[in-house]
Parts: C-alpha cells; sequence; structure tokens
C-alpha cells in the first residue's frame, strides 16, 4: 500500500464499515474507569492514514502524518502521541522517561494479552501449567545461582532493585523469589527450579544501566509469571508438545512415555482434572502452539512498554537484545493503539 497524501482539510464524514478489523483501534472494555478525550468524527483520511501506519509500524512518515491529522482535528493528546512514536522509530535520541505513575488491575493486565493467548488454548495452559513446569524445570547456570538478590550490594543492584519495585507497583504483581544468575544477561530473567524464581544478571548488578530499558526488562521478566504465560515462555516447543501430550494420556489413565503418570495426576488439583481433559480432547489438533508461543513474546513486551514509559527505550531495548522484527512491529501497533493510549492516561 502506498504511502496516503496529506491534505489541507478534513471532511469529517462516516468512515466505511467492513470486516477489516485488523488496523482498526478497539474500544476498551475498562473506558468507563479511563479519563480519555472523546473520540472524534469517524473519517475517511484518517482511516486511510492510520491503516498505512498499521501496515508500515517502521516508518516514521506514517506517524508524522497522523500527528499532523489529529493536530489540524485539534486532539493534541493524540498527536503528541504520534509524534512520540515517529521519533521512537526513527531512532532519535529521546529523554529517558520516568517510571510511570501507574497501577493497574487484573482487567488492565488483560489489556495486555496479545490476541494470540486470548484463546480457549490459554485456559488449558493455565490449568496444566504447574505440571509442565515441574516436569521440565530450568537446569544448569540458567536457573540461576543460590544467592538471593541483594538491592543494597551495589549502585547497579540499588538501581536493578529499583526497577522491580516499580514494575511490582505498574503491574499489581507480586514478585516471586529473587535470585542472582550465574549469567551475565539479561537484567532480568525468569527460571523454574524448586519453584518459580526470577533472576538478575550479573551485568546489571555490577553498573548502571538506564532506568527506562531496566524497567522495560522487569516489567517483561514480571509479567512472564502471569499464570497463561509462564511456561510458553519458559519450555521449548517440544516441550510444550511432549507434556501436553503425556498430560493428556495421563488424565485418561493411559501410559505416557518416559513419564509418570501418576504424579502428574497427583500434581494437579482434582478441580482441575475434568476441565482440562475436556479441554485436551476438544483443542486436539487445534492447538497452535506456534502462534500461543509467539503471543506470549507480544504479551510480554506490551509489559514491559507500559513500565517502561516510552516506546523509545523499549524499541532500544529489543533490538539490543536481537527481537525478531515481527516483535518490534506488534510493540509499536500496540503503542499506536486505543487500549494503550486509554491505558496509559490513567495516572494516579
Amino acid at each position: 500500500m502506498s504511502r496516503p497524501k496529506r491534505r489541507d482539510t478534513v471532511r469529517d464524514v462516516p468512515a466505511p464499515q467492513g470486516d477489516d478489523a485488523a488496523f482498526k483501534t478497539v474500544e476498551m472494555a475498562l473506558a468507563t474507569e479511563v479519563d480519555v478525550p472523546a473520540a472524534l468524527e469517524p473519517s475517511p483520511e484518517r482511516v486511510e492514514l492510520t491503516r498505512y501506519a498499521y501496515e508500515h509500524p517502521l516508518d516514521s512518515t506514517g506517524f508524522d502524518d497522523l500527528a499532523h491529522w489529529y493536530a489540524r482535528a485539534e486532539d493534541e493528546a493524540r498527536a503528541e502521541s504520534m509524534r512520540e512514536i515517529a521519533r521512537a522509530v526513527s531512532g532519535k535520541p529521546l529523554p529517558s522517561p520516568r517510571a510511570p505513575r501507574l497501577i493497574l488491575s487484573a482487567q488492565h493486565r488483560k489489556a495486555l494479552k496479545h490476541a494470540l493467548v486470548v484463546t480457549p488454548a490459554s485456559e488449558a495452559i493455565v490449568l496444566a501449567g504447574a505440571t509442565l513446569c515441574r516436569l521440565y524445570p530450568t537446569t544448569g547456570t540458567a536457573a540461576g545461582s543460590g544467592t538471593e538478590f541483594d538491592a543494597d550490594a551495589s549502585p547497579g543492584a540499588s538501581k536493578a532493585g529499583e526497577a522491580l519495585l516499580a514494575a511490582v507497583r505498574i503491574l499489581g504483581m507480586k514478585a516471586p523469589a529473587v535470585f542472582l544468575s550465574q549469567e551475565e544477561g539479561p537484567p532480568f530473567s525468569v527460571a523454574y527450579y524448586d519453584g518459580p524464581r526470577l533472576l538478575v544478571g550479573k551485568l546489571a548488578v555490577r553498573r548502571e544501566l538506564a532506568d527506562s530499558e531496566l524497567r522495560f526488562y522487569a516489567g517483561r521478566a514480571l509479567f512472564t509469571f502471569s499464570a497463561d504465560l509462564l511456561p510458553l515462555r519458559l519450555l521449548r516447543k517440544a516441550e510444550l508438545d511432549e507434556g501436553l501430550s503425556s498430560i493428556a494420556k495421563a488424565l485418561k489413565n493411559e501410559r505416557a512415555p518416559a513419564v509418570d503418570g501418576r504424579a502428574i495426576r497427583d500434581g494437579l488439583p482434582a478441580e482441575a482434572r475434568g476441565r482440562l481433559n475436556e479441554l485436551l480432547v476438544s483443542l486436539g489438533r487445534k492447538l497452535k502452539l506456534d502462534a500461543l508461543l509467539e503471543g506470549s513474546r507480544h504479551s510480554v513486551n506490551r509489559a514491559g512498554l507500559v513500565v517502561c514509559g516510552g516506546l523509545g527505550p523499549a524499541l532500544h531495548a529489543l533490538k539490543a537484545k536481537k527481537a525478531l522484527k515481527t516483535e518490534l512491529e506488534e510493540l509499536v501497533r500496540f503503542a499506536m493503539s486505543d487500549e494503550y493510549f486509554a491505558l496509559t492516561a490513567r495516572i494516579v
């Protein structure tokens, strides 16, 4: 799709309605909790500009054009939001944002979940999650050290501690046990050893990193402990496939290769077994692990963005860890959405 041309005037007439919802912004179910400027009248030009920006999220000119449109429509809040996205996408240096003054509820956290994980399969992952993690615990240096993290150990550790506390406050989630990693990076990572644990990398402890980027990593790591994301972020596709297959067999009292079926059944709460068996039977081959794994990446990146407080540092952090291009694109698309605009308007 070619880039739409700017026009000097805007005709606010009803936009065409159709089934193409890929690029449309979606009104949040929690909109009554958010003080957001009233929606503008539909405009074909705005629809066209939004479509271009959505389909070319790494092209800053699309967001410059949207900023220009919103400025002419006297919606300065959205115009500035588009300008910030344009600057972030172009890679221009930006001041490091402060920690957002946000506290998210469980309903708000749902808004951070990517559509690829908001499926019937996610309920199965929640019910089977703890068992899957016990079947395939983290091993070797990736499991971390036996030394608990001490935020007073060094200036770098203090900064890491502040980033983690910001993530706890903003996301409204409790942190699990926090230990020092045996590896240099990333600044924060997740493991399941004798239980879930959050690890702080050696590099983050030895020297101070940018506050906003630390918060991005802290937000990603903490959000990983969501029940529907933890197994997806910790286990490989082959382990998930094998583990779910073994659980399905155990629930039917069938023999599962190399797995103690009784241990699986004993590890699952009695009230969960029937529902999990029902889900695994109904999902069958329709359980798309690739989509779930992709959605889990996008979901934790969204949480990292919210805790970070700015798209520029979030994109910089993703590029530093050599994230996939699709991760960058999806994060920009989330940053331009009504969901994110409404969420960040909830200043406390």
